[in-house]
């Protein structure tokens, strides 16, 4: 049973006339229904309506007759997108966005160090689920395979020291105490990442003897999509809420991403360019340059800067 905490509010169930009010919380979305948690633990499928939610939603429930429908869906913080895709387990361009799961404290981007690592892919993961008000962690998984990583890990943490990362191998117990370590009591932590990135495992571990299905990774190192839809679960020795998702082949989003995520430095040394068209590439006046030959800014940084831009415009 999952004994789920309900923040900001007080009572769980209110009468009005005939009718009865209560508040749950969504944690599966099937075909044809949704799976919700009552404050008092229970668990109950709740017929699909008009109103569309998503796991991590706070609804409010109304008793009519003899059965339960969702009245109203409490305001969404903290939602986090992907773009929607005819490819249900991509994460490319398309027309409009996909929510993944609201109300959400911390995002931890799962990837593997045998499935085509690379600094750009740390850096794209960044660029595209970071956002205000949730913690945002890369969680490097499988460190046990290969010291390939190693270098491409210790360049990223020079670059941008202000980014979380944890490496993790689920036979390396330290490295599984330090992730521990960053989940937060009574607070929803959303994994993600490619199929065999290991999402579930540590999941398993965590949760101990509430095992989900984990499924054989291919030889090209690509899992197998074991989990097939989005569910919260409940890890009682930390008292914290994971939502597990199914993995995916590639990201993206539709809104232009910020580059001020990863570059707050260089942008802001290219508003004291002289022209504002600066192309910071031997152009008198160029602050950026200046930053350069004085030390204030590395040519790697600006180098990815570079690649960046160049790869969202």
């Amino acid at each position: 049973m999952l004994y789920f905490y309900f923040s900001n509010m007080r009572n769980w169930m209110k009468k009005d006339n005939s009718r009865t009010f209560m508040s749950a919380r969504v944690i599966s979305e099937r075909k044809n229904d949704y799976v919700v948690v009552l404050s008092n633990g229970e668990e109950i499928d709740i017929r699909k309506g008009e109103l569309k939610c998503f796991v991590g939603d706070i609804i409010e429930l109304s008793e009519e007759s003899d059965y339960l429908t969702i009245k109203q869906i409490t305001k969404r913080e903290k939602v986090v997108e992907k773009s929607s895709n005819k490819t249900a387990k991509s994460y490319r361009y398309s027309k409009s966005n996909q929510v993944l799961a609201s109300n959400v404290d911390q995002i931890y981007i799962f990837i593997a160090v045998n499935q085509n690592f690379s600094l750009s892919k740390l850096e794209r993961y960044v660029l595209v689920f970071s956002q205000k008000d949730i913690e945002l962690y890369l969680v490097i998984t499988k460190i046990d395979l290969t010291d390939n990583y190693i270098q491409c890990v210790k360049t990223f943490k020079v670059l941008y020291p202000n980014i979380n990362i944890l490496e993790i191998s689920i036979y390396n117990k330290e490295s599984l105490k330090n992730f521990e370590n960053t989940l937060k009591s009574k607070h929803v932590g959303l994994f993600i990442g490619s199929s065999g990135a290991g999402k579930t495992t540590v999941i398993n571990h965590l949760r101990q003897n509430n095992q989900e299905k984990v499924g054989d990774v291919r030889k090209d190192g690509k899992g197998k999509h074991t989990t097939t839809m989005s569910k919260m679960l409940y890890c009682q020795k930390y008292d914290y809420y994971v939502i597990d998702t199914p993995g995916f082949k590639a990201i993206d989003k539709n809104e232009n991403l910020d580059l001020s995520i990863l570059f707050s430095d260089i942008l802001t040394l290219s508003d004291k360019c002289r022209f504002s068209d600066c192309n910071h590439d031997n152009t008198p006046g160029c602050e950026i340059e200046l930053a350069l030959k004085d030390g204030r800014i590395s040519k790697e940084k600006v180098e990815r800067y570079v690649y960046n831009r160049t790869k969202i415009s």
